[in-house]
């Protein structure tokens, strides 16, 4: 019975969806709050990147709590403090080996200067980017509500790649959240874009 309800609501078999490289969500709605709207992504084409920087890892509950989301941001906070200028990070995430209901987060805090070592390479494709100005409880709303409504009511499935996202600090004291997230299919209208 499991099964066969996860495919109507996957289109795949549970042991197909965990071997797949990409988050397929075509019949999954999330919870919608009445403020929220469905974000339309900006595609971007964007070229092949090596990643220069430092690991954190992270293991996180699903549903979503929060766990790692307090040493997260005092990390991006002490960052831009420091530099004053955006943090770049890409996260990774994976089902956890360790413990059961979780993911496992690799996020790689981006070394622009490239003194750190090169950690990976994000590879060339399209990216739907999201851009969010606010604070951080909103933005984690903000986050789920793509990842639970706006990328299966545009069609799009998450690739099994890095995301990046670039953290500022506005002048009023708000944050600027830009996102990508790697998708498929392709989208030919998909401008050129570079991480600035």
């Amino acid at each position: 019975t499991f099964t066969r309800e996860f495919k109507k609501n996957t289109g795949y078999t549970p042991l197909q969806y965990r071997n797949q490289n990409v988050w397929t969500f075509p019949n999954l709605i999330g919870s919608r709050y009445t403020k929220n709207t469905l974000p339309p992504p900006r595609y971007c084409y964007l070229n092949k990147t090596a990643i220069y920087g430092r690991i954190e890892r992270y293991i996180e509950k699903i549903p979503h709590t929060g766990t790692y989301s307090k040493p997260r941001r005092m990390v991006i906070d002490h960052l831009i403090s420091i530099s004053k200028s955006p943090v770049y990070l890409s996260n990774k995430v994976t089902a956890s080996k360790k413990v059961t209901d979780a993911v496992d987060i690799e996020t790689v805090y981006w070394d622009k200067n490239k003194r750190d070592q090169q950690i990976a390479t994000l590879p060339e494709g399209c990216y739907a980017y999201f851009i969010f100005n606010g604070g951080w409880s909103d933005y984690i709303q903000y986050i789920n509500n793509i990842y639970m409504n706006t990328l299966a009511f545009y069609g799009l499935q998450k690739k099994g790649d890095y995301d990046i996202e670039v953290i500022s600090q506005g002048d009023n004291g708000d944050y600027i959240f830009e996102y990508y997230i790697p998708v498929t299919p392709l989208i030919n209208n998909s401008e050129k874009c570079a991480i600035s």
